[in-house]
């Protein structure tokens, strides 16, 4: 690796890929692969203490591996707005080949709400459409863990892989 392959911008040093895409320099030295619910959940300490709910998306390469995790909304005590193109931007942007999104539930739920069913049901369906699939949606909490919607609705992943 070169030295005019690594950009540093803001403090933080990128990688520039072949396709020209910033992919942060942390993650190509430690790129953690998700393979399951918890590979996720440990990426997200900082999301599980925050005291309004905040959507992150964890955009993956074709083995995986994390390519970035980006914060895409910020919203109240117990509720945030969760629409496809801010989440698919950044997987856009990153060329993922999958995703994986996570919010916390600061109330420590780790059950999914109507509106978190009803939102990983449209994030599925862009998905499909994109060619992008939404891998797995997870809930975390500070004290409580991390629930999988993917395993408590198997039905609103159908041909997602």
């Amino acid at each position: 690796m070169s030295k005019h392959n690594i950009r540093t911008i803001a403090g933080e040093k990128y990688m520039v890929m072949e396709s020209g895409t910033l992919v942060p320099y942390k993650y190509h030295i430690e790129r953690k692969k998700i393979l399951k619910p918890k590979d996720a959940w440990e990426m997200l300490t900082e999301e599980r203490v925050q005291v309004q709910e905040v959507l992150v998306v964890l955009t993956l390469d074709g083995g995986h591996q994390v390519i970035n995790k980006h914060v895409v909304t910020r919203g109240l005590a117990n509720q945030c707005q969760i629409h496809p193109r801010e989440v698919f931007r950044p997987a856009i942007q990153d060329a993922a080949v999958a995703i994986v999104c996570a919010h916390n539930h600061p109330s420590g739920e780790l059950a999914p709400s109507e509106a978190d069913v009803i939102a990983t049901r449209k994030l599925a369906e862009a998905g499909k459409v994109l060619g992008i699939p939404l891998l797995d949606h997870i809930i975390v909490t500070s004290s409580n863990g991390f629930s999988s919607i993917r395993e408590r609705h198997q039905g609103l992943f159908h041909g997602c892989d």
